[in-house]
């Protein structure tokens, strides 16, 4: 965790430690000038020990629990944002069409033109930070397994440049290993390790793909890692 309630944890600590130090400061000053108070304040402890227990028995179990409040939510953003490294892989960016601010325009061509790819390769050629850019069109459809009858209803179907991905790394294998595919039969299609244990599919079987009103049959060529560039959107 590195904030509470907007506030930096180093900045938290140092005004804790500092109040710490002030109350201890205040108490010893105290013990200093009255010891007698400060004797008849402790002489409580050991008279009313079940009560003196209690309490300090209430205030452990209550850092307890917010700690633990503390550390599970650390833990599940740790772990969210783990999952999120792992699918965008190689990927920072993502330029997206608005179709909220376009209203008017379909969704068969709410697409980014190559240009706007073709425009931030020329800009950003130089810049050491930025290997490359590539476009990818995707959409939502079903898809059907011909060979073991299991389907999905909510598939994210990619198109990719393969000589660009190649360029930036290429696939992500199951083993995590970078995988160069360099061509495609257009009949063919490549699906994710998740997608692949959703519908049982394996290399060579036949996939039926519903698309823009058009039904489509492809052969699986290959079953690669999950990642955005193999149509892992979901971290689900």
């Amino acid at each position: 965790m590195n904030e509470l309630f907007g506030l930096s944890m180093s900045d938290l600590m140092i005004a804790i430690i500092i109040l710490l130090l002030i109350v201890g400061i205040t108490v010893a000053f105290l013990w200093r000038r009255n010891s007698l108070l400060f004797k008849i304040g402790l002489r409580n402890i050991p008279r009313r020990r079940a009560q003196t227990t209690l309490i300090v028995v209430g205030l452990m179990l209550s850092t307890l629990i917010i700690s633990s409040a503390f550390t599970t939510g650390d833990t599940i953003s740790a772990s969210l944002r783990n999952t999120a490294y792992e699918l965008a892989d190689r990927v920072d960016h993502l330029v997206v069409f608005n179709d909220e601010a376009n209203v008017n325009v379909t969704r068969q061509s709410a697409i980014v033109p190559q240009q706007v790819a073709d425009d931030l390769k020329t800009e950003f050629a130089n810049d050491p930070e930025i290997e490359g850019f590539t476009r990818v069109v995707f959409d939502t459809v079903p898809i059907l397994n011909t060979r073991t009858g299991l389907s999905s209803p909510r598939a994210f179907l990619l198109g990719l440049d393969l000589n660009e991905i190649n360029a930036l790394g290429g696939l992500p294998s199951i083993e995590g290993t970078p995988l160069i595919i360099s061509s495609l039969d257009p009949h063919k299609s490549i699906i994710n390790s998740s997608m692949a244990k959703e519908i049982n599919a394996i290399p060579g079987d036949r996939i039926q793909v519903r698309a823009l009103g058009r039904t489509e049959t492809f052969t699986i060529s290959e079953v690669v890692g999950d990642s955005l560039v193999t149509g892992k959107l979901d971290p689900a």
